[in-house]
């Protein structure tokens, strides 16, 4: 039995050696569990596309309140985030699949799992600011309709710039002290931190609790996590009246163009089949051009009698 389940790759003649993970990587993979292992996959592809989505089409809502759109906006672009990370978690466990305990202390001490591990402190710090920011904003406007405390655009730009901010400061602070953090996002295989329970750091331990307020284990880190950015974008934009209406309008503009476009069709191919059922006769060029008369015998006759005609 020893205190790290890395420990066990130095004692291969042990028949028995305990434990075998951390709960997220074994010996030979980073994601220690198939569901793990598809799941991660399964929600970066979901929260990547629903929040890219919401983005390319924030923009048409016209009946929507720009400065919430401009909020909405900035919530997917940083639940977006969190499915970045955990497509860099997918891929490179596909790169480490059955060999990583060679690899584990390189990768957790490379610059790559730092950056992706505060990729994801980014991601979630900023979207629970945005979530607390948009909860407030519609409880003032609700409670206090008649008093001038609505959203302004300079206060909106303002606040989500601040969020922002915070967001990258507190990503970053454990980069910039080696000593007292240690290697903060480098205590698991997926880069995320989860100090709660560590006693020999006890900076990094009071860091993470007054991040997160409770105890993380993995199983959040893959499953709990990353939901709230896959079910923002349907929360927020894909069950919104102003998102319907502007669907149905998309299909109604739809249906009316593919209407015209057959009866075009149906007036083309009527008009094409009755010319080719009674097609039409050429006219010889003899009876088109006007009669010739040489005789100026037959011109005076035919002049007289068109007289006698008119007269009578």
């Amino acid at each position: 039995y020893f205190k790290k389940f890395q420990y066990c790759g130095y004692a291969p003649h042990v028949r028995s050696c305990k434990p075998n993970t951390d709960g997220i990587s074994s010996l030979e993979n980073l994601l220690a569990s198939i569901i793990q292992r598809v799941f991660v996959w399964v929600v970066s592809v979901v929260t990547c596309f629903g929040n890219i989505f919401v983005i390319c089409m924030r923009p048409y809502i016209r009946s929507e309140n720009k400065l919430h759109a401009i909020s909405i906006i900035s919530l997917c672009c940083a639940d977006c985030l969190m499915g970045i990370y955990l497509f860099v978690i997918g891929a490179f466990d596909l790169k480490f699949r059955g060999e990583y305990n060679k690899h584990a202390q390189l990768w957790r001490e490379s610059i790559h799992c730092q950056l992706t591990g505060s990729l994801a402190i980014l991601s979630t710090e900023v979207s629970v600011l945005l979530l607390t920011f948009l909860t407030l904003e519609k409880y003032i406007c609700i409670v206090y309709p008649f008093r001038c405390l609505g959203p302004r655009k300079c206060r909106t730009v303002t606040v989500l710039i601040l969020i922002w901010m915070i967001g990258f400061i507190v990503a970053l602070i454990p980069l910039s002290n080696k000593d007292f953090f240690k290697n903060y996002y480098g205590t698991n295989g997926v880069c995320f931190p989860l100090h709660s329970e560590d006693t020999e750091n006890i900076g990094a331990q009071i860091y993470s609790v007054t991040i997160f307020l409770d105890t993380i284990n993995s199983w959040v880190v893959i499953f709990i996590l990353p939901i709230n950015s896959a079910l923002n974008p349907i929360l927020y934009t894909l069950t919104t009246r102003p998102f319907k209406e502007m669907i149905h309008q998309f299909w109604y503009n739809y249906r009316q163009r593919r209407s015209l476009k057959s009866k075009g069709s149906q007036k083309t191919y009527t008009s094409s089949f009755w010319v080719e059922m009674w097609p039409l006769r050429e006219i010889p060029p003899e009876s088109k051009k006007p009669a010739a008369f040489t005789d100026p015998c037959e011109m005076s006759l035919i002049s007289q009698s068109t007289r006698l005609n008119f007269f009578s």
